[in-house]
């Protein structure tokens, strides 16, 4: 049950291992406790609270005088004043001074200074806690703007990575089906149209490895298949990293971002080497599994739709590199 005390100290930086009895040890040299109630912050990190009720405002006031003391390792920050309340500098000016009453001026101020607003919850008993947090930790996680894009990138991933790469670890051979292939099968209806434009996708005849046959080129099967393995799995660390705000975050980011940028040179580099290779000794450019930028669809097919691979990766890989650039230097200065 929530419940709000005049004579209370609210305490950050709280381990969330610390119960209501080590409290009343770390204050029992403090005036009258009355109550001890919790609550955990469940945003871009888990934080936890608490808030110590006295019977007189001595209390608050030699509690006060702990903050920074290590209570189970930690050392925890005291105020009189509740996370993200607006009435919290009030709170501080009737502790300490009592005589006075808030000038209008600073009484404003006090409505509008504060801290934000998102750490602001309810108390609850011990008891309570547990489901609270699971609850807080379900509806109070916020994105800004770039990471709600950020989202959005991440989607794209897992269906190319877990959806279209890892399918053809099956659908390598999905035009050689004995009657075909469902139409409702998305993946292999986009191999299918795909391979309008990119031949490597709907090899005629199909290709032969000691009697198995295939649909799709082996170059695009050792790209693609790898991948959607690795980088599906980093993506799943990257989205993780997002949400719990971990350290690992903007390492994992610049890796990813770096694998897609080289997996789609790689995959450019099938197409483009034949062509080199002939061009080098005189022989003309020679397209091997398109039909080269003569035709519209070599643009948006095998360049387009691959260079976003490498743009918005490079992007990320920038991105990554500012935040982690600072905490590199100083080690290095160290």
């Amino acid at each position: 049950m929530a419940f709000a005390a005049r004579n209370s100290i609210y305490i950050r930086n709280l381990s969330p291992q610390v119960s209501e009895q080590v409290l009343r040890e770390t204050f029992g040299q403090c005036d009258a406790i009355e109550r001890v109630l919790f609550r955990s912050y469940q945003g871009r990190t888990a934080e936890f609270f608490a808030q110590v009720d006295f019977a007189t405002s001595k209390g608050v006031l030699e509690a006060h005088q702990l903050s920074g003391t290590k209570v189970m390792g930690q050392a925890v920050e005291i105020s009189v004043m509740d996370p993200g309340s607006k009435d919290m500098a009030r709170k501080m000016w009737n502790v300490q001074r009592p005589w006075e009453t808030v000038p209008e001026d600073q009484e404003e101020e006090a409505a509008t200074n504060t801290e934000p607003q998102g750490v602001q919850a309810e108390y609850f008993s011990i008891q309570d806690l547990p489901a609270r947090v699971v609850v807080e930790k379900l509806v109070a996680m916020t994105l800004s703007y770039w990471e709600k894009w950020n989202m959005v990138w991440l989607a794209a991933n897992f269906y190319i990575h877990f959806g279209w790469e890892i399918s053809l670890l099956n659908f390598f051979d999905y035009a050689e089906w004995k009657g075909g292939f469902k139409s409702w099968n998305p993946f292999c209806q986009a191999f299918f149209s795909y391979g309008d434009y990119d031949r490597r996708y709907k090899l005629k005849p199909p290709a032969d490895y000691h009697g198995t046959k295939a649909s799709i080129d082996k170059v695009v099967l050792a790209v693609e298949v790898p991948a959607g393995i690795i980088d599906g799995a980093l993506c799943c660390m990257w989205l993780k990293g997002i949400l719990d705000n971990a350290w690992y975050r903007y390492p994992v980011q610049l890796v990813v971002s770096a694998l897609h940028a080289f997996g789609t040179v790689v995959f450019w580099s099938d197409e483009l080497v034949p062509g080199w290779m002939n061009w080098m000794r005189g022989k003309g450019w020679k397209w091997t599994h398109t039909d080269g930028p003569k035709s519209i669809h070599w643009w948006w097919a095998f360049i387009g739709s691959n260079l976003v691979w490498v743009v918005v990766p490079m992007m990320y890989a920038k991105s990554a590199i500012d935040v982690i650039k600072p905490a590199m230097q100083a080690a290095l200065k160290n």
